[in-house]
Parts: structure tokens; C-alpha cells; sequence
């Protein structure tokens, strides 16, 4: 049954996340997905062996590689579930998934529906959240509310293209027209994310490069990507939305929040320059259809819309998936304020 007609504010809070390798999305595949074949060489300069993991709102479980007992480079897949698996992570299974030719990480027997998150320069050197060649820090979602703080999003605004109509005629030898039109239909789209933040961390998840942190006689160091950098990067960006069935309003007054998936999005992140005002950061992203494992003939199209009640939105309690700092294990302090 059809909800009734509503009336929408601005879309202000978001969250996004690399997909895996080949353009695999999380979401859909319920898995991420790492390295094929075996492991390269290990980074020069990697010293910090933890695997951070969480799952839903769940606390963040740290592990570290023994170094000496665990030799990185060249691991095959096998290799790397025994070694992984031996690590001890709860309410996760690492697996060789022999369909996709990948590391896999899953959700065990009684988390299914929690999303699953992996950071550090280990996550990043088996290549989950699609980060081969020091691109990144692993799997795991960046936000509007990933610093405790929504009001440095300013609107996340998506739309959709389509194609242009197809005419079908046949004229006989006095020009009339027996015609087919076939409508547009829809064909992708672009999403535009404007925040007052400029973040390093947001910028290398859309556009990849290389990060060095900061030591106490250097400063951090971005590098955009290389001239002949062809591996783009592809996120998953959620975006949600107050919902209002009433035409007089006051603040708590939603009746609904609804949630937005664009799935597989590439693009760039750029910052606006202009003398005496402040600096925005924006992010114009394209995406295209995608395909879904049980379905894989059928190209569906981006958003996936979900609506959520108030107390549905309030017990998945989206603000404890985020971290704030996971270099620290802090976790988001606050909910989506609308």
C-alpha cells in the first residue's frame, strides 16, 4: 500500500564507502571482498600491522598480524583465511570465495543484517575497499556525521538522466508518418555533496592518491592520483532525507527518514576558491546501473530508496555504525540531526 503524499526538506545527512575490487558493492553482495591470486610486496615504510573490524554498532575489535610467524607477501587466498580466521574475530567469517576468485570477509549466523566495516594499512595491502597501491585505509563508511557534527553538510542533491526518445516511423511516398515513439527512460545519474568541511580522508576515498601521515619533523602529504592513474574509484553513498506528511511543522515533527543508495559512484572532489568567503568542499559524482548476484542479467537503477518510521530509524541508530576516529576507536557521539 502506498504511503501517503509527504513533503521532503533538503537531503543533509550522508554516508559513503569504497565498493571492493571489480566494482563490487558491499550492499548489494553483503560482502566485501579482497585481494585475487596472492599478495605483492609488502609496503616499504608499513609498520602498523592492527586489523580493525566492526560490525553494526558493535565495539571495534582490534588484532595484530605477528609479523614473524605471518610472512605478507606472496599469500595466496587460502593462506590468508587460515592466518585471518586464526586471529580470532567474532561475528565474522573469512572465506576463500571461490565464484568471486576473492578474500572474502561475511557476516556469521546471527548477524546477517549488520554492516560490516574493516580499517588500517593491512585492510588497505589485501585490497578491501578496493585500496591496492596505498589508496586508501580498508572498507568502512565516511559521513556528515562521521566527526560528530552535521551541520557542515550543506545538501547532497542527486538526479537522474535519461535517454533521449526513440522515434520509429514508416511514411509512405506522401510523407505521412506511421509512428513509434518509445519514451526515455531512465539511464543513471549524478549525485553533488557540499560540505564546509575539506577532508583529506573524503577526498582520497572519491579520487584515490596517496596519503603519508604526519611525523613530528614532517607534514602530512597528499599526492593526487598519477597523469596515467586509470583506477578510479567507486563508492556506495547513502543520503537521507526528513520526511513530512504535514503542511505545518515544527522540529521532531517527521514522520518518516528516508534513505537514498546510489550505488557504484565515481567522480572528483574539489574545493571552491574565492577571496574573502569560506571554502566549500564538492563532490560531483556519476553513477550507472548495477547488477545483483541473484539477478545479474538485470541493470537496475540508482536510487534504492528506503523509508523508514521514526522508530525503525531510531533502532538501526545509523550515528553508532560511524567512527569518528578509528586511529583512537572513537565512535560517533551523536545521531543524524535533521
Amino acid at each position: 500500500m502506498y504511503k501517503n503524499d509527504s513533503y521532503r526538506l533538503w537531503s543533509e545527512g550522508w554516508m559513503a564507502r569504497r565498493q571492493s575490487p571489480g566494482n563490487l558493492s558491499p550492499l548489494i553482495w553483503g560482502e566485501l571482498f579482497g585481494f585475487a591470486g596472492s599478495t605483492g610486496a609488502k609496503p616499504a615504510g608499513m609498520t602498523n600491522l592492527d586489523i580493525k573490524i566492526k560490525i553494526g554498532s558493535d565495539a571495534i575489535q582490534t588484532k595484530t598480524l605477528g609479523i614473524d610467524a605471518i610472512p605478507l607477501e606472496g599469500w595466496d587466498v587460502p593462506s590468508a583465511v587460515t592466518a585471518l580466521t586464526d586471529l580470532g574475530f567474532t561475528g565474522i567469517i573469512w572465506e576463500n570465495n571461490t565464484s568471486i576468485g576473492r578474500l572474502g570477509i561475511k557476516p556469521s549466523a546471527g548477524n546477517e543484517d549488520k554492516i560490516i566495516q574493516i580499517y588500517g594499512d593491512i585492510a588497505a595491502f589485501l585490497q578491501f575497499g578496493n585500496c591496492r597501491f596505498g589508496k586508501g585505509k580498508g572498507c568502512y563508511f565516511y559521513g556528515s556525521d562521521s566527526r560528530g557534527n552535521t551541520t557542515d553538510s550543506k545538501s547532497a542533491v542527486g538526479t537522474n538522466t535519461y535517454d533521449e526518445d526513440v522515434n520509429i516511423d514508416n511514411a509512405n511516398g506522401r510523407g505521412d508518418l506511421v509512428r513509434l515513439t518509445i519514451p526515455a527512460r531512465q539511464n543513471g545519474g549524478q549525485l553533488v555533496i557540499t560540505d564546509r568541511r575539506d577532508s583529506v580522508e573524503f577526498r582520497q576515498m572519491v579520487s584515490g592518491g596517496r596519503y603519508t601521515p604526519a611525523t613530528a619533523s614532517m607534514p602530512e602529504i597528499y599526492d593526487p592520483p598519477d597523469a596515467n592513474d586509470f583506477d578510479t574509484m567507486a563508492l556506495d553513498v547513502h543520503v537521507f532525507t526528513p520526511i513530512f506528511t504535514k503542511k505545518r511543522n515544527i522540529s521532531g515533527d517527521e514522520t518518516y527518514i528516508e534513505e537514498a543508495v546510489y550505488i557504484g559512484c565515481q567522480g572528483r572532489y574539489e574545493t571552491t576558491e574565492a577571496n574573502g568567503s569560506w571554502t566549500d568542499s564538492i563532490c560531483t559524482m556519476t553513477f550507472q546501473t548495477y547488477n545483483t548476484p541473484d539477478d545479474p542479467l538485470t541493470e537496475r537503477n540508482s536510487p534504492r530508496r528506503m523509508k523508514y518510521t521514526i522508530s525503525q530509524w531510531e533502532a538501526a541508530n545509523i550515528s553508532t555504525v560511524l567512527v569518528r576516529d578509528w586511529d583512537t576507536e572513537v565512535t560517533s557521539v551523536e545521531s543524524f540531526v535533521f
